[in-house]
C-alpha cells in the first residue's frame, strides 16, 4: 500500500499488485486503512464523540437515487451531527459529490468547518483528502473491476468518525466491515444490506444488518412490515436522468415524492441516529426521522445549507 500510494512503478505492475489483494484478510484490510490514513489530508473538524458518516461501497449496480445524502440531512434534522464522506459516481449514476455539485456547492473549496459549525453537517470530497489514491486510477482502470479500493473509500472518513454505517452490495462483507472498524477503532459500526442486492436500506425487500460494538456481533433484519409501511417496488427510487436524481434527493429530504423515496431515505436516516446514539432502534429512528421530513425540518436544514454553500435557484428547480 506504502508503494501503490507513493506511486511508484508502473501501472500494469500496481495492477498485478492490487490483483494480489483479493482476498485480503480483515487484519490486513485494517493495515490498509492505516496505510491509507497515513497518506489522507486529514479535515479540519474538531472531534465530535456522536459525529457519524453514512455511506455504501457501491456496486449494486441498480441505479437508485442518492439515499445516503438525502439521509445524511434528514438525519442531521433529527439531530445528528454528520461528516459526509463521499465520491462523484464512477458508474454512469450520481454519486454524492454530484448531487452536491448539483446543488452549487464547490465541493473543493468550500469550509468543511464553517459547514459544521453552522448546520452540523460537512461534505468530505475523496478526492480532496485522498489525493494519493490518483496513483492508483490507471492501474484500477486497467483491471476494469472492483478491487479492495472500493471497501477502503468508506473506512477512511478524514474527519475520523467514530460511528458509522455503511452499506454493502456483498453479502460477504456485511459482518466483516463492523468487525473491521471496531479494529480500526470504531466505537459504533452498523453495516447494511438490502435482500435486492442494494447498498443500503429500503422498503422493496428485507434488509440484512450486522452491528459491531464491545467485540460482539449482531445479525438481524429489518423490512417494510416492522415499520407499519408498505412494501414498495424498487422501480419507485430508480430516477431515469440526472435531473431526476436531484429531484428524488430533494424529495427524500422534503416528503413530496412518493412513499418509497420518503421511506427509504428515513430509514437509513433512522439507521444512522441509532449509530449516533439518538436512537435505541432502527425502528424508533425511522418514526423519528418520518417527522422530520412531515414536519419540514428536513428541507429547512438543506435549505439554509444550500443558501451558505450553493445555488438556491438549483434547488428550487427541483
Amino acid at each position: 500500500m506504502d508503494s501503490l500510494l507513493s506511486g511508484e512503478g508502473t501501472d500494469g505492475a500496481k495492477a498485478e499488485m492490487i490483483r494480489m489483494m483479493d482476498g485480503a484478510s480483515d487484519g490486513d484490510i485494517m493495515l490498509m486503512v492505516s496505510a491509507m490514513k497515513r497518506f489522507m489530508e486529514p479535515a479540519a473538524l474538531p472531534p465530535h464523540p456522536g459525529m457519524i458518516d453514512m455511506c455504501g461501497t457501491g456496486g449494486d449496480r441498480l441505479g437508485t437515487f442518492n439515499v445516503s445524502t438525502a439521509a445524511s440531512f434528514v438525519a442531521v434534522a433529527a439531530g445528528a451531527r454528520v461528516a459526509k464522506h463521499g465520491n462523484r459516481s464512477s458508474s454512469g449514476g450520481v454519486g454524492s459529490a454530484d448531487i452536491f455539485e448539483m446543488l452549487g456547492v464547490d465541493i473543493a473549496g468550500s469550509s468543511v468547518s464553517q459547514m459544521m459549525e453552522n448546520h452540523r453537517i460537512c461534505f468530505l470530497f475523496a478526492q480532496r483528502y485522498h489525493p494519493a489514491v490518483r496513483h492508483v486510477a490507471g492501474a484500477r482502470r486497467l483491471l476494469g473491476r472492483r478491487t479492495v479500493f472500493n471497501v477502503l473509500g468508506p473506512l477512511c472518513n478524514p474527519a475520523g468518525v467514530r460511528c458509522q454505517l455503511v452499506g454493502v452490495s456483498d453479502r460477504s462483507l456485511l459482518a466483516r466491515i463492523p468487525r473491521i472498524l471496531e479494529g480500526c477503532g470504531a466505537d459504533r459500526a452498523m453495516c447494511v444490506m438490502g435482500g435486492n442486492g442494494l447498498d443500503e436500506l429500503s422498503t422493496t425487500a428485507e434488509n440484512a444488518v450486522c452491528v459491531c460494538q464491545g467485540g460482539k456481533l449482531k445479525t438481524y433484519s429489518v423490512a417494510a412490515r416492522d415499520l407499519g409501511v408498505p412494501a414498495s417496488p424498487l422501480s419507485d427510487i430508480i430516477p431515469r436522468s440526472r435531473e431526476d436524481s436531484l429531484r428524488y434527493f430533494v424529495e427524500g429530504v422534503c416528503g413530496t415524492g412518493c412513499d418509497a423515496v420518503s421511506h427509504a431515505t428515513a430509514l437509513n436516516a433512522g439507521a444512522g441516529l441509532v449509530v449516533a446514539g439518538i436512537a435505541d432502534t432502527i425502528a424508533e429512528g425511522f418514526e423519528t426521522c418520518m417527522q422530520a421530513i412531515r414536519s419540514g425540518e428536513g428541507l429547512k436544514v438543506l435549505r439554509r445549507f444550500v443558501r451558505e454553500f450553493g445555488d438556491e435557484a438549483a434547488l428550487e428547480g427541483a
